[in-house]
């Protein structure tokens, strides 16, 4: 069975890669491994894990995860939303403005960065909660917010273009109809509801990534 390492920046995450590409990738004879990013270090020497990451902070965890012989692979889930401008290619002034183009030229700088033939570097666009606009019915049948949430579909051609400002992010469209809205247990119950292959077919970038994955089997 082949090992992918991958490192992400907090518990919704984590808990998105245990409760579902795990199971998804058993099938494959792949075994995934979720890793939070430690950010700091308390005075008794253990470690603060999530929260927002520099470059530096990512870096070093991931030169880390690279000594492991036994992975086949070590890439990332790190929100694009947010992301600090630390990272490679970030403050470029030669940027593509076409968001997948965009994307794809941050992961090549990214990717030159760490220099190592098993990384494969992935944003989130914009953010985790980006995959649960990929089905209307599975994430209204636990928010209850049908009207509402067919509204914001109604204004992009896929659930990746969901902006990511402070106002119209993702994270921030839900929370206004759906105040009470928590990342780590209602994030996850949707996407268990939607599931990984509708994710997939409506969110192109989230489908390289994981395609990529299941090309290590062979």
């Amino acid at each position: 069975m082949k090992k992918i390492l991958i490192l992400v920046e907090g518990q919704t995450e984590e808990k998105f890669i245990k409760e579902l590409l795990v199971s998804y990738f058993e099938n494959q004879s792949i075994y995934i491994v979720p890793i939070i990013v430690s950010t700091s270090r308390r005075k008794s020497g253990s470690k603060y894990k999530g929260g927002v990451v520099s470059f530096g902070q990512i870096k070093s965890e991931l030169l880390k995860l690279l000594k492991d012989s036994s992975a086949s692979m070590v890439t990332t889930m790190i929100d694009y939303y947010g992301l600090d401008n630390s990272f490679p290619g970030k403050g470029d002034t030669n940027v593509p403005s076409n968001l997948y183009e965009k994307i794809q030229f941050l992961e090549n700088r990214f990717g030159n960065e760490i220099k190592h033939k098993k990384f494969f570097p992935y944003y989130q666009l914009h953010e985790f909660e980006t995959l649960l606009f990929s089905d209307i019915e599975g994430f209204a049948s636990v928010l209850k917010k049908t009207d509402e949430i067919q509204n914001i579909f109604r204004h992009f051609t896929n659930p990746e273009e969901i902006n990511d400002n402070r106002e119209t992010a993702p994270s921030k469209r839900i929370l206004k109809i759906y105040p009470k809205y928590q990342k780590v247990t209602d994030g996850i119950i949707i996407s268990k509801k939607i599931g990984i292959e509708k994710m997939r077919q409506k969110c192109n970038h989230f489908n390289d990534w994981i395609t990529s994955m299941e090309k290590i089997k062979h």
